[in-house]
Parts: structure tokens; sequence; C-alpha cells
């Protein structure tokens, strides 16, 4: 089974009387362990194209497939692990509260210590999740989209806010 299918995707937006087109027939299959990097310049559509095909936009025209299913299916996000480019957590949540919050929508969690540990905030488990560095709030993003054990990871701007050891 492909991960993510698109098959002549296009997606628009009205902007008053108008029409903006942002994609025109996309055609993309990404196959397990695949690693895909989309490079761009700013507005050229890289964030709405993860957003069509994390079922957060409809694309205008098109088919699209996230594990097999609509994106809109919840069940094709069960394998789907995704840190987007604006991200916030909630107030008042702790570190480890956080990560075994999103563990325990998944059947099939990494531990919160191994995620912890591979994203390097072991030692901030008991941290207010809110007072965390621009760093180590990007570093926690990147392991909640870890918790379920993903088969996919998608990554808007995955390195902002980190330093050359992040």
């Amino acid at each position: 089974m492909n991960l993510v299918e698109l098959a002549q995707v296009s997606k628009s937006f009205y902007k008053g009387f108008g029409v903006s087109q942002v994609l025109k027939n996309i055609n993309l299959t990404v196959k397990q362990n695949d690693f895909i990097v989309l490079r761009g310049e700013n507005g050229s559509g890289k964030s709405t194209l993860l957003n069509l095909i994390i079922g957060v936009l409809k694309p205008s025209s098109g088919q699209i497939k996230l594990m097999g299913l609509p994106p809109d299916n919840s069940s094709s996000k069960i394998g789907l692990g995704v840190v987007l480019q604006d991200t916030q957590v909630p107030r008042k949540v702790k570190v480890k509260e956080l990560v075994n919050l999103l563990r325990s929508y998944y059947p099939n969690p990494l531990s919160s210590e191994d995620i912890l540990n591979k994203v390097s905030l072991a030692h901030k488990e008991d941290a207010w999740a809110t007072d965390l560095s621009g760093g180590q709030k990007q570093r926690l993003y990147f392991a909640l989209a870890l918790a379920g054990n993903p088969q996919l990871l998608i990554l808007d701007e995955p390195t902002r806010n980190l330093d050359d050891k992040g």
C-alpha cells in the first residue's frame, strides 16, 4: 500500500472577486521508506500541499489517498505523525503528560521514555510545556508526532527554532 497518493490534485483559493490557483495537477506517490523534501519559495504551496494530504484542506479537484483512504477519514490518520508549521501546546500541561495524552490516542504507541529520550527532552518531562524554549517546544512537537509510532511523518518546517544540536 502507498502511504500517500495524489492524482491530478489542484487547489484554488477565492480572494475577493478573484481566484488564486496555488497548486495545479499535482501527482505524487509516497511509498514506505521514501524520504521527500519539498522545496520552494515562500507562498509556493508547500504547506497547502501538506494540509491537503493530511485532510485539513480539501482539493479543488483531483483525488488524495492517505494510507489508502480519503484523508478526511479518521482511520487514515492512525499511522500518521505531523508537525505543522504553526503549533501551540495547551496551558497547564507538563511535557510528559502531553506526550502520554497523545500516546493514548493510538493503538501501538512508543513509550514516553523512548520518545522523550529520542528528542532529548527526558530532563524536561516535569516542566510545563508552555515554559519550554522555542527549540525545546519544536522538539516537543516532534515528540508528539512520534507518539503513535507512525508509518509516515509529515514535518512542515521541522527545524524552525532548533539549534545545531537539535
